[in-house]
């Protein structure tokens, strides 16, 4: 999730409208990212990785442009409807969506089921697929696009934190020692960080607004000087 959210923070002029939406009361929930007007993207509760695309509201400005074998299958003057699907993809099983492995047509869910092959598809779904159909709540599957990226860590209190990669079955664990591990290391091991993230914490704050205090009722009172400040 945070490899997309770093994507969309660099074309914000492409992507200027963002939301994150997710349980505020439950971490381990699903999380979706809406990228105004047309993509929903729903990311797994524990992993975080993405599991589901949803392209809308095709007509909204900019205008969406769907090609599938260098033929175009939507435009700005072209609708998509059932009888182009089945065309371009191929027959398959009678429903109120138009369902092939890893991804789904679905039709405006406000209108009347029909098999009118001139009906429009207003939604165009994306997920992983493993030859059955899997729930929306599920972690995503391990894939080769994974290959080197975290499974999994271990925190060991006091000593540091065990990394485990995948592919899980083959990949050997690298784990990070508190006062061993240098930062070099962790480059080598996990490559150039995306972005630099700045520690914010205001106990600093806190024990120079003390001290001030401190000072003005030793000056007042004409007492001795206060002791300098430890370092902190």
């Amino acid at each position: 999730m945070w490899s997309i959210i770093e994507l969309l923070r660099r074309m914000q002029n492409e992507f200027p409208q963002v939301d994150v939406k997710f349980d505020i009361d439950s971490p381990t929930t699903p999380i979706i990212i809406h990228v105004r007007p047309h993509l929903d993207l729903l990311f797994s509760e524990y992993q975080q990785r993405l599991h589901t695309i949803v392209l809308k509201r095709f007509r909204d400005v900019p205008p969406v442009t769907i090609r599938f074998k260098d033929k175009v299958l939507l435009g700005p003057d072209q609708i998509l409807g059932r009888v182009d699907v089945n065309r371009a993809i191929g027959p398959t099983y009678e429903g109120e969506e138009l369902r092939y492995p890893g991804v789904w047509f679905s039709f405006d869910e406000h209108a009347i089921p029909s098999q009118d092959q001139n009906q429009e598809i207003k939604t165009i779904t994306v997920t992983q697929h493993n030859g059955q159909d899997r729930g929306a709540l599920e972690e995503v599957l391990e894939c080769p696009v994974m290959c080197g990226d975290i499974a999994r860590a271990m925190a060991k209190v006091h000593k540091g934190v065990m990394l485990y990669f995948y592919p899980t079955a083959t990949s050997e664990p690298f784990f990070v020692e508190i006062g061993v591990t240098t930062a070099q290391d962790l480059s080598v091991e996990l490559g150039a960080p995306p972005r630099t993230h700045y520690r914010e914490d205001d106990r600093m704050h806190i024990h120079s607004r003390q001290r001030t205090n401190e000072e003005e009722d030793d000056d007042s009172s004409c007492k001795s000087p206060a002791l300098p400040r430890t370092p902190y």
